[in-house]
């Protein structure tokens, strides 16, 4: 494991291998925002969401609020999403900013009707 540090972006790259033997998974520990002094920290969460609500715009899906906990979050906006096609079934991730500020990491897997919430980034 090491830590890599590009101004206000904090990576520790972690490796290790799935049953494959493929290496996987690099993780974001912090993230200071510009004009403030606190840093973000990433909690590990690996929890089915109970519902996400998504639109369909231009072949791609949006999601566009979730429920977790029984609070219901609203994105604000959708900060990436991507395909991981070296699982099978291919998983589908989104991070997404809250309206309340928190950033989710989202997925869900082909074939599969049931959401997760990966992780959270929170003050």
């Amino acid at each position: 494991m090491f830590a890599l540090g590009f101004g206000l972006l904090h990576w520790v790259y972690s490796t290790g291998f799935n049953s494959l033997g493929l290496i996987h998974w690099v993780h974001l520990r912090s993230y200071v925002h510009p004009g403030k002094r606190n840093s973000m920290h990433e909690e590990a969460i690996d929890e089915p969401l109970s519902k996400v609500y998504v639109v369909f715009e231009e072949g791609k899906i949006r999601p566009i609020a979730l429920l977790w906990s029984q609070r219901r979050y609203r994105v604000q906006r959708v900060n990436s999403d991507w395909v991981d096609r070296s699982l099978r079934p291919h998983r589908h991730g989104f991070s997404l900013t809250t309206e309340s500020g928190e950033i989710f990491q989202v997925s869900y897997e082909d074939g599969n009707p049931v959401w997760r919430l990966d992780y959270i980034l929170t003050e």
